[in-house]
Formats: structure tokens, sequence, C-alpha cells
């Protein structure tokens, strides 16, 4: 099957669910197979319990789900666990692997989901838990389509503005989230066997590349009530880069030098808004209005 998805045309031997199909004329871009995964990489610049990354590409594991290996910025080869479901291969590969083979290519790679308004892309940006596809739905809800949750690829357009490139139709809720949005789950797939949280198809996301207007930083935490605030000057660029998605990849793979000077420009065309908001209650819908009445 062909694939589309972050501006790559991807041939993949794997069912990619809801992503959008491809033509299928034309190179492909990226290729998906299943197969056997090396056992390890021979250079290892960077590590962790579950990955090792370095100039040959990145390997991804997980006992009870499968091994995952991205190279080149041009395939990746899915080896499953025996018994692993589907959904939570997807959930992975769209996750920490494409995250990888974004930066493999050179993108500016944001943990940030992203919406389209009238002025143009909003991201939303925060730590897991932050609630960004909970403020994706509420946005949605009000007429904006979903480009990407989760992960956001960046790069500029021919030499212009900086766009956010259209990721996976998805937003992934917990339960308690989408039943504030009166979404029933029962014929939803958790995005893992007995996680509450499903993955909500989007019937309608974005189809195109657009310019990113304003960039949305969540802090769930914070006492006090609901503000938003206008961040300047040279913070602005300090607190884009706290939001790449793991930065520890980008000298694995030697992209620094393709992917950061992206940050810049960025910086320059859009806005950046702080949110300061209780834990608990979320005021999701309060936020969303306050949000949308503050984008240039």
């Amino acid at each position: 099957m062909r694939y589309q998805a972050f501006g790559l045309h991807i041939r993949s031997t794997l069912d990619l669910g809801a992503l959008p199909i491809a033509g299928e004329s034309g190179p492909s871009d990226v290729q998906i197979l299943v197969g056997p995964t090396p056992a390890h990489l021979d250079e290892v610049r960077q590590s962790g319990l579950c990955f090792q990354a370095g100039p040959q590409g990145y390997l991804f594991h997980l006992d009870s789900i499968g091994r995952f290996f991205a190279a080149e910025g041009r395939r990746v080869i899915v080896e499953p666990a025996p018994g692993a479901d589907p959904a939570s291969l997807r959930l992975f590969l769209f996750g920490s692997v494409f995250g990888a083979l974004l930066h493999q290519r050179g993108a500016l790679v944001l943990h940030a989901s992203a919406v389209a308004t009238p002025a143009g892309a909003l991201l939303v940006a925060g730590p897991s838990g932050a609630g960004k596809s909970t403020l994706c739905a509420e946005l949605l809800r009000r007429g904006c389509p979903v480009i990407a949750d989760d992960l956001c690829a960046l790069c500029p357009r021919d030499g212009g503005p900086i766009h956010v490139l259209p990721g996976y139709p998805r937003l992934k809720l917990w339960a308690d989230a989408a039943a504030h949005f009166a979404i029933p789950t029962q014929s939803l797939l958790p995005v893992r066997p007995q996680l509450p949280k499903y993955e909500v198809p989007v019937s309608a996301p974005h189809p195109a590349p657009l310019p990113v207007r304003a960039v949305l930083l969540l802090s769930p935490h914070a006492p006090g009530p609901l503000t938003v605030t206008p961040i300047h000057g040279f913070a602005k660029l300090s607190a884009l880069t706290a939001q790449i998605y793991r930065p520890n990849l980008l000298s694995a793979f030697g992209s620094h030098d393709t992917a950061v000077p992206h940050l810049l420009p960025l910086a320059r065309q859009a806005a950046v808004l702080r949110v300061e908001r209780p834990p608990s209650p979320f005021p999701v819908s309060e936020l969303a209005a306050a949000v949308l009445g503050q984008l240039p």
C-alpha cells in the first residue's frame, strides 16, 4: 500500500490504518517493511532503556510490541512481537520511530499537536499529559481542522515561511476527555490493550502544509487561574527549543545543523503563548476561546 504523511510518500507492507492513501505513481520517499531487525547497532551515540541511535540508524524495542529499525530517513523495518496488536504497532511507529525518521531527514520535529485556524496553523506543545489532544479536540469542535497529533514536522516551503506538515489523522483521547466531548468509545480502538486511551479518527483533517501562526505552550500544573501570556524576544527562541522532540537524537544522527536553523525563522514568524492552568478541572472551552481570541 502507498500512503502519505508528513509530506512524504510512504510504501508499506504493514497496514497503517487511517493514514491517507497516496496515488500509485511516482517513487516513494519512505519504505516500511515487516522483517528481521538488527540485534544492536555497531556505533551507538545515544541510548536508553528502549532504544539505540547512531550513524547506522535508530533501533527501538518493546518486548510486548516488537522491534523497529529506522535508517537514512528512508526505510523502516518492523519486527512485531508474537501477538502484538496493530494499534500498538502504529502507536510507536508514528511516535518514537517516525520522530527519529524525521530527525534523520533533517526536519524540525516538535512534541506538539496542530490545528488549522483562519490565521494559520496553531501548534499546541507541552509535556505528555498536558492536554494537547484535549485542547485540539475542543478546537476541532469549533471548526479548526486537525493537522497533526503529538508530533509536528516543520520545514520551510519554497524558501518561504515555516510550515507544519499534515501528520497522522487522529486524536488520542483518554476516556474522560472522550466522555466530555460525548464521543462513544465502544467502537474505538484503545491505543494499547487495557489502556483507557483511544484513537479517535479525524474525518476531515487539514490536507496540506500550512504556515505556523502561533505556538501554544501548555503548563498543566500551575496554581491559580487560567492565564495566556505572550512570550517575546530571545525567550521565544528558548521556549521553542525546549519543545524539540527527543533532542538527543539530533546529535546521534548529525542532523543538528539542518533542523535547528529553522527555529529562528519560526520564532520570527509565529507568536508564542504560554498557558498556565490549574491541573483540574481543565477549563478547555475557556482556554480555546482565549487562545482563538489572541491569535494575531
